[in-house]
């Protein structure tokens, strides 16, 4: 589905540095709360406590770019934790300028419980929070959608009134997150997570603890690094850290490595740092491989234990080294067959080094292809551009 925003960052050649007042502009962005967190909403304060960037300057080329393009997402987020008692007018429409191909939304008013004062008009469901909304309080995602797709949206609703009657489905709090969407002047909810527990690692938040700990892990090891590309939506963040240099495989052949960074505000997982490095031929092509899980951060845990977490980073220089000393036992400039047993020990050094699904399929896909037409050729040829 379409994000509400987007951005996409790619490298330049005349990248800079962010300066600390930049990366901490980002903890500007923290979602807001708009009302009781129960010791679940993590502070600026609170990140900045355990995550200093003012003991040293940052290190990491392109993130001054990186940040200004993320600040470019500007649309305004925020959390009510609600029950059903500050839900009202629940409807099912057709949207005809929704992007989706769902064919029906959900609607509702947020109230206020007691004066029963409407908060936020007309809330229309995004991505897949209708499911979500249909899950948690009545467990009947499936049965929704299938009313739905055949037109039968009063079922779901008598349905939905008799079940809220009962106080142990109409007082269960749930964390509502909202955004508006200036330009289509409409609230959105973009997702719903559990209120007990959940704590607000959003995008920025994890933006800036990534900065700090790879800064950190940089200046350790000596290395450099620096955001080759990003993309960012409203609700999602995919960042490539990429160490610079690369080191020579074979004659032609050369691998990169570097740390991928991703989260999600939609749902109770968590942000996800994982190796990925890419191989490089002479010829300028190149393809990039996700490798093995670094660490994470999950969203129930607090500062602390994401700071020891966090201390896995240190993993990647050992990583690094397998993957380097495994790459190099592949004869890359080899004339092969489709048969040839290079390329079943290719894909079984995938294997060992637990690379992404559907790499493997990837790669005997490209050796089908239509462009390898000769009887013999290099695993060069298959590199994807």
């Amino acid at each position: 589905m379409k994000p509400i925003k987007e951005e996409k960052y790619v490298e330049h050649d005349d990248g800079h540095i962010a300066s600390n007042d930049e990366v901490l502009s980002l903890l500007d962005k923290i979602t807001e709360v708009t009302n009781s967190e129960k010791g679940n909403f993590v502070s600026k304060q609170d990140i900045c406590k355990v995550f200093k960037i003012s003991d040293s300057e940052l290190k990491i080329t392109g993130s001054r770019e990186a940040i200004r393009y993320f600040l470019n997402i500007s649309n305004k987020k925020y959390d009510y934790i609600l029950s059903l008692n500050n839900i009202d007018s629940i409807d099912f429409i057709r949207e005809s300028s929704y992007n989706s191909d769902e064919s029906y939304l959900l609607r509702f008013n947020v109230i206020d419980e007691e004066t029963k004062k409407i908060l936020i008009p007309g809330v229309l469901s995004y991505y897949d929070s209708k499911k979500k909304f249909l899950d948690l309080y009545f467990s009947m995602a499936k049965y929704g959608d299938f009313a739905l797709h055949h037109d039968s949206k009063d079922l779901i609703l008598s349905d939905i009134s008799t079940l809220r009657q009962k106080a142990s489905i109409a007082n269960k709090e749930v964390k509502f997150r909202f955004i508006d969407d200036d330009k289509e002047n409409k609230t959105y909810l973009r997702g719903l997570v559990g209120s007990e527990g959940y704590k607000n690692y959003d995008n920025a938040i994890v933006f800036y603890i990534a900065l700090v700990k790879i800064n950190e892990f940089a200046k350790q090891v000596k290395s450099s690094f620096r955001i080759s590309n990003m993309i960012v939506t409203d609700s999602k963040i995919n960042l490539f850290f990429s160490e610079v240099g690369t080191v020579n495989i074979s004659k032609n052949i050369s691998i990169s490595t570097g740390i991928k960074v991703s989260n999600s505000e939609l749902g109770d997982g968590a942000a996800i740092f994982k190796m990925f490095y890419t191989i490089h031929n002479k010829q300028g092509k190149s393809i990039r491989v996700l490798a093995q899980e670094l660490t994470k951060i999950v969203h129930n845990a607090n500062v602390e234990k994401i700071n020891t977490s966090l201390s896995h980073l240190n993993n990647f220089t050992d990583y690094r080294k397998d993957i380097i000393a495994v790459l190099k036992t592949i004869e890359w400039d080899k004339k092969l067959t489709k048969s040839d047993d290079q390329v079943l020990k290719l894909t079984t050094i995938v294997g060992h080094l637990k690379i992404e699904r559907g790499f493997t399929d990837r790669l005997k896909e490209e050796i089908k292809s239509s462009e390898v037409i000769k009887d013999t050729f290099t695993l060069l040829d298959v590199l994807r551009a």
